[in-house]
């Protein structure tokens, strides 16, 4: 009888976060990402996927999505039958794959999986076997991926099995995939040792320059027992035969003797880990176990004790299972909601994750890699902090203060993260630079300044980053050699070091000079949407104008409280002076004037361009807010009057953007239809830029113009002007309904959610959120294990690039910020809750638990009468049970305020707030 395919996971009655996923073969684009510090891997339902260290370090062969459905190779578990037959117990036989699609598979497979682990298991009718194989990587950072193999004895009579574990080992990388695979091939050398195969090529080949390679490719076999497997195969085709294949293995259809792996010999062949366990009777109900230990390291003393010591037995394994499920329930719990939809609570769990797995796996280690060499770059290093500041701010400091070594004296930065913190690498061929990188070190250090209260950070000092690459990319400075180093050195030779805010301030004073003849800010390379990248000379970007006042406006904020408590002024570099055109009344650019604009910043680069003295001044600190201000001021007035524009007369939205032709992009088009960008409504909303009123305008024309039929938000509308390639970016030319051109790009989704609960449009909000979760929680339709992913197609809500965002970073910032409505403030705390009625379930309560200055916190509501958002106002709150005076809250009963004092006063190592909606 066939098995019917079902191919949608479902949550466990557990609340881990654990799914089930029955029959999961009509999914081959799906993967499981598992992880540790040091290793990454992902695992498909047939247990396809990569192992690898870094770019260069692959223990397998890197694959993208499409090499999934095609590819041979995979981790594979087989069993020879004595008398009876050979089963592969991953499901990726020949003979297997040929029922499967006649229709006549007989075989029951389901996943179980968790926050960093994942079970196949399988059930063959013929054999009447079950196979269950365990897969993960260790938490404690050991560059190993574990996996238990049990095989038990469903049927009525005694089996004798002989049990084989087999994945190709490729063992160098990425670029020798197209780059000298053979000859890199002829490198490969097998390395004798008691444990299993161990593949340590000779050379790392490169045609600029080959050296030794110390890098070890293990994959060694023990049963439950801690006995070592009988032997195995390292060279592929000793294994798969001159007519075999991983899918066919001569080895296992001929049952054939293994090796030694004491006696294994030097190769310069393909590479397999392939071991062979001796034959064991299994009687009825029996479960043999088996574990595979497969890492990759530079140190063989390594090996022994992965081989020796740690994971060599079953106990061994589940122990460190355990220990590692333990370890991530413990990271996800940071921040742990409980709402009434415990499903909702349970894919929290994974979003939660997802940053975690943002920061090691980046844009280049999953199979829907967006681009690079496995390098991170600036803007995900600063929105990926997001979760993590929120889940443990004062974890993030150094990480903050590391970010800020790639910021460049002209305004822009390094774009390439290097391999250990706060160090950078130089592109010395990319002069680009992108309009929006300098908003991001502002709003996530604001992050850290509200949870924490340390605005001291604003004073610490740091240095900054320096290349032959200047005035934005646009120029170059001829002296700077690799001798010089990539710090920024005064004119002395001396290594300079600038406070935290001087950093910021000169990232976003250039930008806003930096603009082009609608007095916009301009777009070079691209922003936040990077397929907007042909309008590089004179495109301009709305948002990111709006984005750099009310940045311009944090810090005025910031400065005034400084200033209350007693500093007077603050040390800049002299040079900048000039950009602070205020500060003396003498020499002022008339802003709306973008001559004068753009002449300033040339002004300031052709002084770097003699030489950066060093030399700091002391600036008042009144005077600097009344200069920041009025920047701020008169650009985000300049975008609310300028860019909001109305269309078929009655739908009113924000232009995005100026092409490079000049042209204005949003309104009417050439076909007639209506560009729109879902872009700069969300952001001029999340900036509080709009006002309700504007932001119900917004949401009017949102709705009839990016609504797809799934009930999500598209990007942008279909522009129907293939021209727009060549004159704002490659986003054109991507099919309509994909991705940025048409999809449903969730990083905006949530961001335009954000906004329109800023504004109190709280059931529109409401509706955003739970459209989105619900389609990414739909998985028979969405395709994805738990997570938010990238985008989500329009034509059948497929999600893709799931892990490769920074979506999750700005949902959980999101339902902390406005749903829940906790909102630090350079330390003082405000709850302004935005929550609709079905949120709650039978006891009438939503709690969260969070960080809050290093004590665990936890904020309870309480809706007793089943009250709807614009039904209630705050009415009882307690603070650690300790009512709270009624002047806490504010006039319309929507807000409760918590000074840091007061909390500090309070607080407790565990801590409860508790509010009543009345």
């Amino acid at each position: 009888m066939a098995i019917k395919n079902e191919f949608g996971w479902t949550f466990t009655d557990k609340k881990d976060g654990s799914l089930l996923m029955k029959n999961p073969v009509m999914n081959s684009r799906m993967y499981f990402p598992l992880c540790n510090n040091n290793l990454k891997s992902y695992v498909t339902p047939e247990l396809k996927g990569d192992i690898l260290l870094d770019y260069n370090k692959y223990l397998t062969v890197p694959k993208s999505t499409e090499d999934l459905h095609h590819c041979k190779d995979g981790r594979n578990v087989w069993l020879s039958i004595k008398d009876r037959g050979i089963w592969c117990c991953t499901g990726s036989s020949a003979e297997h794959q040929l029922k499967s699609i006649k229709g006549i598979d007989d075989e029951e497979a389901e996943i179980n999986a968790g926050i960093g682990w994942i079970k196949l298991s399988r059930v063959s009718a013929e054999y009447k076997i079950k196979s269950d194989i365990t897969v993960f990587i260790p938490s404690n950072d050991d560059a190993v991926e574990l996996v238990k193999i049990g095989i038990t004895n469903m049927g009525a009579d005694e089996i004798e099995v002989d049990t084989f574990y087999a994945v190709p080992v490729y063992g160098r990388s990425t670029l020798n995939l197209r780059d000298h695979r053979d000859v890199s091939t002829l490198c490969n050398r097998l390395i004798p040792n008691p444990h299993g195969v161990i593949v340590q090529p000779f050379m790392i080949h490169d045609e600029k320059k080959c050296y030794q390679n110390n890098t070890k490719y293990a994959v060694m076999g023990f049963t439950g027992r801690g006995e070592p497997a009988a032997g195995g195969w390292g060279r592929m085709y000793d294994y798969i035969g001159e007519n075999g294949s991983l899918e066919a293995p001569e080895a296992v259809y001929k049952n054939k003797a293994p090796m030694d792996f004491n006696e294994m010999e030097l190769t310069g062949e393909e590479a397999v880990g392939a071991v062979k366990f001796s034959a064991a009777a299994i009687k009825p109900g029996e479960t043999r176990e088996f574990i595979i230990v497969q890492g990759i390291t530079d140190e063989y003393s390594d090996v022994e004790e992965w081989a020796l010591k740690k994971y060599n037995t079953a106990g061994k394994f589940d122990n460190t299972l355990n220990e590692t499920r333990e370890y991530w329930q413990n990271y996800v719990d940071l921040v742990k909601f409980e709402f009434a939809d415990q499903e909702l609570n349970k894919f929290l769990k994974w979003v939660n994750f997802q940053p975690f797995l943002r920061k090691v796996f980046g844009s280049s280690y999953l199979p829907d890699y967006g681009y690079g060499t496995g390098k991170r770059y600036w803007r995900e290093l600063w929105q990926d902090l997001l979760a993590i500041i929120i889940a443990d701010p004062y974890s993030t400091k150094q990480d903050i203060m590391n970010n800020y070594n790639g910021v460049k004296l002209d305004g822009s930065n390094a774009t390439l993260v290097g391999d250990r913190p706060g160090e950078f690498a130089h592109r010395s061929n990319l002069g680009r630079t992108w309009s929006d990188h300098g908003v991001w070190p502002y709003f996530t250090t604001r992050l850290y300044m509200d949870l924490t209260g340390d605005l001291d950070i604003l004073f610490e000092q740091v240095s900054y980053y320096k290349d032959n690459i200047t005035r934005r990319g646009k120029g170059t400075d001829s002296s700077w050699n690799s001798e010089y180093g990539l710090k920024q050195k005064t004119e002395n030779g001396e290594l300079y070091y600038g406070s935290v805010l001087e950093h910021l301030l000169i990232q976003n004073l250039t930008s806003f000079y930096n603009v082009g003849i609608h007095n916009i800010t301009l777009l070079e390379a691209g922003d936040w949407d990077d397929t907007m990248d042909m309008a590089r000379e004179n495109g301009e970007t709305v948002q990111f104008t709006a984005f750099y006042a009310a940045n311009l406006e944090g810090v005025c904020e910031c400065l005034e409280i400084l200033h209350a408590k007693g500093s007077e002024s603050v040390e800049l570099f002299e040079e900048m002076l000039v950009l602070l055109d205020r500060l003396d009344g003498k020499n002022t650019v008339d802003y709306s004037d973008f001559r004068q604009k753009q002449k300033r910043l040339q002004q300031y680069y052709d002084i770097l361009d003699k030489g950066f003295s060093g030399r700091k001044v002391k600036v008042d600190i009144k005077r600097l807010i009344e200069d920041l201000r009025e920047k701020s001021v008169f650009a985000a007035e300049l975008v609310r009057t300028q860019e909001y524009i109305t269309v078929d007369k009655d739908f009113s939205f924000y232009n995005g953007y100026y092409t490079d032709t000049f042209r204005r992009l949003g309104g009417k088009n050439g076909q007639g239809t209506v560009n729109i960008s879902l872009t700069p409504q969300a952001y001029l909303m999340v900036l509080g830029l709009t006002g309700q009123d504007r932001a119900r305008e917004i949401h009017r024309s949102v709705n009839k113009y990016l609504r797809n039929e799934f009930g999500g938000y598209i990007l942008r509308s279909d522009h129907r002007e293939p021209d727009l390639i060549d004159v704002m970016g490659r986003g054109f030319g991507l099919a309509f309904k994909t991705r940025e051109n048409g999809g449903q790009y969730n990083h905006m989704v949530v961001k335009y959610m954000n906004g329109l609960y800023a504004n109190n449009l709280v059931r529109e909000g409401y509706e955003v959120f739970s459209t989105l979760t619900g389609l990414c929680m739909n998985s028979e339709q969405s395709r994805i294990f738990p997570g938010v992913p990238a985008s989500i197609d329009s034509k059948s809500a497929r999600g893709s690039y799931n892990y490769l965002t920074g979506s999750a970073s700005w949902l959980i910032f999101s339902i902390i910020t406005e749903i829940l409505g906790i909102k630090p403030n350079l330390g003082d705390l405000s709850i302004s809750p935005k929550l609709v009625k079905e949120q709650f379930g039978e006891d009438k309560e939503i709690r969260v638990d969070f960080v809050y200055l290093r004590k665990n916190m936890r904020l309870t509501v309480i809706n007793e009468k089943g009250l709807d958002w614009g039904e209630y106002r705050l009415g009882k709150v307690k603070f650690n049970s300790r009512p709270v005076e009624e002047s806490f809250c504010d006039q319309t009963g929507s807000t409760v305020r918590f000074s840091k004092e007061y909390i500090e006063q309070h607080l407790q190592t565990d801590n409860e707030i508790e509010i009543e909606l009345v």
